[in-house]
């Protein structure tokens, strides 16, 4: 089980403004844990992710090997948490709920529903990341069952794609191509991976 990406968000209207990153690619094959391509994704996938959650609503979604999981909060941050399809997503959501209070209780973000730009996206939070290494390996941790027993009954959302629980019949690929997130590169790459995978099925099915 492996957390890639813990991204917190100024939620303005219907804009998600990144205000903390932190990723931990280590997992990933070599190639992909050392390209700008799987940051922007990363980047990418958890804005739109966010961007179509409602607030005060556990959101969960599945976008190929990955599984997104989201809350937007009363005071309007937004968290979202990109793991392994493996996860335990009662631990995730404590990780996220964590994540925010570690963020807010910094003396230095005190002002954070004031900021309007998103931060650079290679600043990585160096407290958050440190939670995302204690809770890489829940299997690891005694008291974390214990703990999730708050969340037992709290009801996610469970989307089987990005495109499912796109607003207005919006499409991912649409959105890849407008997105200011992703460079040429990454675009191109996004759509190299959709032609293999489609391959792949076919391959499978015959």
């Amino acid at each position: 089980m492996h957390i890639y990406s813990l991204k917190l968000f100024n939620m303005i209207h219907d804009k998600a403004i990144l205000i903390s990153n932190t990723q931990e690619l280590s997992p990933l094959p070599f190639l992909m844990r050392y390209s700008s391509s799987t940051t922007e994704m990363f980047l990418f996938l958890s804005r739109t992710f966010i961007q179509n959650t409602i607030p005060g609503q556990h959101n969960g979604c599945k976008e190929d090997q990955y599984t997104g999981w989201g809350y937007i909060d009363n005071e309007g941050m937004g968290a979202v948490i990109i793991t392994d399809e493996d996860y335990d997503r009662r631990i995730a959501f404590i990780v996220l709920k964590k994540a925010m209070e570690i963020y807010k209780k910094t003396p230095d973000n005190w002002a954070w529903a004031t900021i309007i730009e998103d931060i650079d996206i290679n600043t990585i939070n160096k407290d958050i990341h440190n939670l995302i290494l204690i809770y890489k390996d829940p299997s690891n941790k005694d008291n974390i069952l214990k703990i999730t027993k708050e969340l037992e009954d709290t009801r996610v959302t469970l989307h089987k794609s990005i495109d499912q629980m796109l607003a207005r019949g919006e499409k991912m690929d649409v959105l890849v191509e407008k997105s200011n997130d992703l460079s040429y590169q990454s675009k191109k790459f996004y759509k190299k991976s959709k032609q293999m995978n489609s391959w792949c099925s076919s391959c499978n099915v015959m």
